[in-house]
């Protein structure tokens, strides 16, 4: 089926890539059917023409693909000492071995970096070996040898030795020595080498989905399944600011899963802060895909989850939890080439990249314990047997916990009945007041099971179920099903935040011998993403972010694709600052920040909070450049629960200076009162003198409160300075030669956030980096405080300080931009004109608003004032529903209001009552005509009201009342447009 999907759909593409190689825009292409996709290395300028193709859904970028860099390097060991390690001990895979489970009938798979094949505990357990082809066994993409092998070429010895070693621990045993590394040595292992291979220097995609398309079939028959995988182990990955939460290895796993193939991949080394997940480990469309290994560190007495290894929850979907489990990965022992370490038996290999093989081998015994058991199954055994460490419960460091092979087996039970799961939720974007049709996609990972429904339910307010049922028929067992041709339909009031909003899905089949309720997520308002934004003025060039980094350009701490920043603007111009961002600490165990960390990482604390992406509205007088954006701390490992709405101003004259104002309103959002609360800004400047030599020199002037970074021939001149009236309360000059082994520790970070001012001068020239910060505050459960600072580029000393730090101060206290932009207000009227009507009022305020707005509603016969609440921090302001005109005629409703910077402003709508029709009529009389509308069985009940209402933008509406139980035309009409009929029981489209 999946190959003849591929070609039904892809034939048009594959003609006009093969005319257009022809003319010399195409380099090369390739189709493929393990999902439906399409390679192809082609011109920039022909994607303007790839993008005219409906059959086209997606086009991905190219991206390098690697190996979880292990964290340290290996240390060689003599043959015979190891016997059995304790990495498989603290997992119980001895214990699993003396019930008589080894692996043995199993196959394992690995994506990696070439396996020496003939090494001493691995040539027994190659596939290759028993009978088999080499070709369903060892997959070479580019020499297309016979048998496995290392590639020579790769010239790190790590990832030279990186495939042998992963295998080595899901199958290693050597028989001659008694060393066993392997979980389940009794296991079969076919494998693909793919990743960091030689003659390819980008390391194209296009390998990676030949070896998923390989691994589907080995054997190239599509009538065997012999030679399928039982399980597929991928030490692998997208770092998370490559690839984010791109679903292009998406349907190549579920395609693989489809067939029986349990697919593991390690979770990454970028702890330990959170969202740190690699690529595809970071997806969370179920609980269970793509199941994401951690690791524990080496101390088994007193189990932890390693420093290094990277936490969720996945940024894209935090309602998951990420990862699945932790194994061990911490100072592994376990096999590696000969060729590289005589002997072959390494120990000291660090990073999750070994975790991962581990639980896969947990799962190939399974396996072979339940050799039906579905993907799903194995994988929810593994988690809900995990043992629990850290904190109680499921989390976002350890996810379920760690692996318990025997544990697991317990919990997993023969197949006597089906289990079905959310595959996948399929909705278009969403914005508050609009009715939407969805579909969910179900898995059924039990026994088949026939005429499956499912019905919606919401205890959510503003979320109004239209249509909430939806038939998937039948599902066999792997099978997966949706409801697109009976989709469910809901309406999301103006009312509803930003974010997701969960559902929930109760599931039963045809016989009531199965139900299930299972959560589903909705995502309301504009995705919230990770963004920066480059603030380009004229004489200088900034890069800012959502999320408390700043800079983030080319030879940075943290490229992200910015400029970093460029003073002055220039053919000739670079980037000279290497990393910045924003601090906010009570104490040195409670510290949220977005700079290096111990582990020479960026920490990655603040999250986009809704409303949050970066805006950037008309600036006031003055001021060549505006943004604003919204996060919390929710990412920090002991959070202070602060959101924080973050506006830039950028000015830029010769005789004002440069300087861009960040000011940062800062909520309390946590249930008690925050104290001696500071805020910091770090950076790292990386400054050059006229001559183009590189050293910096730091100082602080007392009578400016202004903190500097210069060239050490005295040019080229950066400054942080604090603007709110608590002003500086430290400052510190940091010698970044201190911290070349170990990144800044959090004590660290509050020593030179609180210390007052000690080190604020270099007293030669160096490497150094500065933070400034201001406090202390007490913010109120609740309440709210400013901070604000200023970053000054300056060619010399005097224009800094007696010209740009004090025209910063100015242009904050005494002219702070002024946004004299009036507050505006729409109204919706949604049910309009029949009666009762809902109203929804949205206000768009330049600035908080200073008291609640009015609103009066004028008729003929008498005006009434409504009182409305705002509420503070969003737009949104009220909602009247089911508000009650008792008789017909022209309205007027208005809607006036104030903003703390004394901008008034009123928005008005005028509308015109209907007429109720009369109790003997169907149908407002203005309708008639031809058109036929039929109402099914039982859908017509003569409880409440019916109204048949337009589509479209602005929709015309059609009372209708006293309706015949029986009655099955309801009557005839004229109409241009679609109608559909909509009460409680029945809904109807005629198009």
């Amino acid at each position: 089926a999946l190959k003849s999907h591929a070609d039904n759909t892809q034939a048009d593409l594959l003609e006009f890539l093969a005319d257009e190689q022809g003319n010399g825009n195409v380099r090369a292409f390739k189709s493929y059917w393990i999902d439906n996709l399409i390679w192809a290395s082609v011109k920039p300028e022909l994607l303007n023409k790839l993008e005219q193709f409906d059959e086209i859904e997606l086009i991905y970028p190219e991206i390098k693909v690697s190996i979880i860099e292990p964290v340290t390097q290996a240390s060689p060991l003599s043959p015979g000492q190891v016997g059995v390690t304790d990495d498989l001990k603290v997992m119980g895979a001895d214990s699993a071995w003396k019930l008589g489970y080894t692996g043995a009938g199993t196959v394992v798979a690995s994506f990696d970096t070439g396996i020496e094949g003939d090494h001493p505990a691995l040539l027994g357990s190659y596939r290759g070996t028993a009978g088999f082809s080499h070709e369903q066994c060892w997959f070479d993409p580019i020499a297309n040898d016979t048998f496995p092998h290392i590639f020579s070429s790769i010239g790190e010895l790590t990832r030279r030795a990186h495939g042998t070693a992963t295998m080595g621990l899901m199958v290693g045993k050597d028989d001659v020595n008694g060393d066993t590394v392997g979980v389940a040595f009794d296991a079969q292992w076919i494998s693909a080498g793919v990743i960091d291979i030689p003659n390819d220097q980008f390391n194209p995609q296009f390998y990676l989905l030949d070896a998923f398309q390989w691994a589907a079939d080995p054997d190239g028959d599509p009538n065997t399944i012999e030679d399928v995988p039982d399980v597929l182990s991928n030490s692998w990955g997208y770092q998370n600011t490559a690839l984010g939460c791109s679903d292009l290895f998406y349907g190549v796993i579920d395609n693989l899963e489809a067939l029986g193939v349990v697919v593991m991949f390690s979770a990454g080394n970028f702890g330990s802060t959170y969202r740190t997940l690699v690529n595809p480990a970071n997806r969370a469309t179920s609980p269970y895909n793509t199941f994401a290994v951690g690791m524990i560190s080496d101390d088994y007495e007193n189990i932890a989850v390693d420093l290094t290894s990277s936490r969720g929850p996945s940024n894209c979907n935090p309602e998951i939890i990420k990862p699945n489990v932790v194994a061990p990965g911490r100072n592994i022992t376990t096999v590696a080439p000969l060729a590289i370490y005589p002997g072959g038996i390494v120990t000291n290999f660090t990073g999750t990249s070994f975790s991962c093989p581990l639980a896969a081998g947990a799962a190939l015994i399974l396996r072979q314990a339940f050799p039906n058991a579905p993907v799903d199954s194995i994988k929810k055994a593994l988690m809900l047997s995990a043992a629990d460490i850290d904190v109680p419960g499921p989390d976002s460091t350890s996810g379920h916990g760690l692996v318990n092979i025997p544990a697991a087996l317990e919990i997993l039970t023969p197949l006597d009945e089906p289990n079905i799961v959310v595959q996948s939720l399929e909705s278009p974007f969403i914005q508050p007041g609009e009715y939407v049709q969805f579909y969910v996609a179900l898995k059924n990972t039990g026994l088949g099971i026939t005429g499956v429904s499912g019905k919606l339910r919401s205890s959510n307010e503003n979320i109004m179920l239209i249509d909430s049922t939806g038939q998937f028929g039948d599902i066999a067992q792997n099978g997966v099903v949706d409801n697109s041709a009976d989709q469910f339909e809901i309406h999301v009031s103006l009312l509803t935040p930003e974010g997701r909003h969960a559902l929930e899905l109760y599931v039963e089949d045809g016989t009531g011998t199965y139900a299930v309720s299972l959560p589903v997520f909705i995502l309301v308002g504009a995705e919230q993403e990770e963004q920066i934004f480059t603030i380009d003025v004229g004489q200088y060039a900034f890069t800012i972010s959502n999320y408390g980094s700043y800079g983030l350009g080319p030879n940075s701490a943290s490229d992200q694709g910015g400029v970093g920043y460029v003073y002055p603007v220039g053919p000739s111009s670079t980037n000279s600052l290497f990393e910045m961002g924003l601090l906010i600490g009570t104490d040195p165990d409670h510290i949220s920040d977005g700079i290096d960390n111990l582990a020479h990482l960026q920490e990655q604390d603040f999250v986009v909070t809704p409303g949050g992406n970066i805006d950037t509205p008309i600036p006031p007088v003055n001021v060549t450049q505006r943004t604003r954006s919204i996060f919390a701390d929710t990412n920090a490992v002991n959070p202070l629960g602060i959101k924080i709405k973050q506006e830039t101003f950028a000015y830029d004259t010769e005789i004002g200076g440069h300087f861009m104002l960040f000011i940062y309103a800062l909520e309390n959002i946590s249930d008690s009162a925050i104290e001696n609360f500071h805020v910091a800004l770090y950076a790292d400047w990386d400054l050059l003198t006229a001559q183009g030599a590189w050293a910096d020199m730091t100082g602080f002037d007392r009578e400016t409160a202004t903190g500097y970074m210069r060239a050490v021939d005295g040019t080229n001149y950066r400054g942080l300075t604090v603007l709110n009236e608590e002003s500086v309360i430290s400052y510190r000059s940091v010698n970044r030669s201190n911290y070349s082994a170990l990144g800044i520790s959090n004590q660290e970070k509050w020593q030179f956030m609180s210390e007052g001012f000690i080190d604020t001068a270099s007293a030669s020239a160096g490497d150094y980096a500065h933070m400034i910060s201001t406090g202390p505050f007490t913010i109120e459960a609740g309440g709210s405080d400013t901070a604000a600072f200023a970053v000054i580029a300056a060619d010399n000393e005097s224009d800094l300080l007696t010209l740009y730090a004090p025209n910063a101060l100015l242009a904050y206290t005494n002219q702070t931009p002024v946004d004299t932009t009036p507050p505006t207000f729409t109204i919706e009227l949604l049910l309009n004109p029949v009666l009762p009507f809902e109203l929804d009022i949205y206000a768009h305020p330049s600035e908080e608003l200073r008291t609640d707005p009015e609103l009066s509603i004028t008729s003929p016969t008498h005006t009434k004032i409504f009182s409305m609440d705002s509420l503070a921090g969003h737009d949104l302001l009220t909602y009247l529903k089911d508000f009650r005109i008792t008789e017909s005629g022209s309205y007027t409703i208005t809607v006036c209001g104030q903003d703390i910077s004394n901008n008034n402003n009123c928005e008005m709508v005028e509308f015109t009552a209907g007429i109720i029709a009369p109790a003997n009529k169907n149908i407002v009389e203005s309708f008639s005509g031809t058109y036929r509308i039929e109402i099914p069985s039982g859908a017509a009940n003569g409880e409440g009201l019916l109204i048949l209402q337009e589509s479209g933008p602005d929709p015309d509406e059609l009372l209708i009342t006293d309706i015949d139980p029986d009655l099955q035309t309801l009557c005839s009409f004229d109409m241009k447009a679609g109608f559909r009929l909509v009460n409680e029981k029945a809904r109807l489209e005629i198009d």
